[in-house]
């Protein structure tokens, strides 16, 4: 019988073969898709894995709802300022507004002796902009593409998107392996953390600025609605596979590429949007991983 680390190894391998196959298929149909979604994989593994070190699920919470509420006024700034509503300009007034967004309920929830109000009345307030900022849009004739922002439209991403998603998703990746023991330290003594002289500041910002990217700046690709499963998902099913933090890290991201490449893959195949398909195989590599640390 193999060794624990020769069944983690098995393991990862076939989440390899999985990414591997999806994209292929991917790739046949749309070399764009496949670059893209590779580069999802990518950013919610790595994503995913720092939230879960750093017990940030609650900011996991608040930052997709940043971005439905920056993507949800985008098309009306855009219009008030006479500018077409394109892929690029979209993500752009999104970013725009909802990184600071992010940044700045992290802060505030981070430090506050009462969390779960603050989270609670970000995530009122947000939901009621973003509804107010879609309707007032379209009363006034904007182009307010609502279904690109519940369930994500990968045709708003160009080659040069996609390069860029998938450059971002290989150095989040490398980040992330090569920093979360740091995270994990910063999480079990945040005080002895910040005397040992790690710049633990930097690595806040750090996984502040990684959760902002694959929320606010991804959310008119991926859709608002499966942004919280790909943020949360990966890093559980990681935890049954790995038996250490790296460990952790390389499952998640495995687990995320694959659900993120098989995932569209199935989606194109079924004629489904792609948050349809990744999410669907996300839940069935969870539920996998579960039954086999069970087992």
């Amino acid at each position: 019988m193999p060794s624990g680390r020769g069944v983690f190894g098995i393991q990862i391998a076939a989440l390899i073969l999985l990414s591997i196959a999806g994209l292929a298929y991917t790739a046949t149909v749309d070399i764009v898709w496949a670059l893209l979604f590779a580069g999802l994989g990518l950013l919610y593994g790595s994503a995913s894995a720092l939230a879960s070190a750093r017990g940030l699920q609650y900011l996991v919470a608040v930052a997709p709802h940043a971005a439905l509420m920056a993507a949800g006024i985008a098309p009306l700034l855009l219009g008030l300022a006479g500018l077409g509503a394109s892929g690029s300009s979209l993500t752009l007034v999104t970013l725009l507004v909802g990184v600071p967004t992010v940044a700045i309920s992290a802060y505030l929830a981070g430090r506050s002796r009462s969390r779960d109000e603050v989270v609670s009345g970000f995530l009122a307030v947000s939901v009621t902009v973003a509804i107010v900022g879609i309707h007032v849009a379209a009363r006034l004739g904007y182009w307010a593409p609502v279904s690109a922002l519940i369930a994500g439209d990968p045709l708003l991403a160009g080659g040069l998107e996609a390069l860029v998603v998938a450059l971002i998703g290989v150095v989040a990746g490398v980040y992330a392996a090569t920093s979360i023991v740091i995270h994990v330290y910063q999480r079990v003594d945040p005080d002895d953390a910040r005397l040992s002289g790690a710049r633990t500041y930097i690595h806040d910002a750090a996984v502040i600025a990684v959760i902002a990217v694959v929320t606010v700046g991804l959310v008119w690709i991926t859709g608002f609605i499966i942004q919280h499963v790909l943020l949360l998902l990966p890093a559980i099913a990681a935890s049954r596979l790995a038996g250490s933090a790296r460990h952790a890290v390389v499952a998640s991201i495995a687990v995320a590429a694959a659900a993120s490449t098989a995932g569209t893959a199935a989606a194109i195949a079924v004629d489904v949007p792609p948050a349809a398909g990744i999410g669907l195989v996300l839940l069935l590599l969870t539920g996998a991983a579960l039954a086999a640390r069970r087992r």
